[in-house]
């Protein structure tokens, strides 16, 4: 196992900060996605679970015919609830050409999560 995050000297060490290989990975970039509970799954959602990060459409306009939204496959390597908002992020470690589009839905509230089989 090799050390996922800097260790201060003198500190306590938590085994969580020790894993088999860094995050991201080559070729990936690892993407915030803030999502509310419409957009995510209400349960199942954990590191290490594989994902699908969907484009929406903006609000008001009518859901997408077949075919017409962006679709890219990642890994979720961790989840945070917000305290202040109704917001979860969710690290998600995805291709790296598709980090920047995933980025931008994100911040325009355009993008849901579905968990895909194990």
């Amino acid at each position: 196992k090799i050390a996922l995050a800097d260790i201060p000297k003198g500190q306590l060490v938590n085994p969580a900060v020790f894993g088999e290989s860094l995050i991201p990975g080559e070729g990936q970039s690892l993407v915030g996605v803030a999502v509310t509970p419409p957009q995510r799954p209400a349960n199942k959602l954990g590191p290490g679970v594989k994902v699908q990060l969907i484009s929406t459409p903006r609000s008001g306009d009518d859901p997408p015919a077949d075919g017409a939204t962006t679709s890219v496959e990642g890994t979720v390597v961790a989840v945070t609830n917000t305290q202040d908002s109704n917001l979860t992020v969710v690290d998600v470690a995805v291709p790296s050409g598709s980090a920047e589009q995933i980025a931008a839905l994100s911040a325009a509230g355009r993008v849901a999560i579905i968990v895909k089989e194990a």
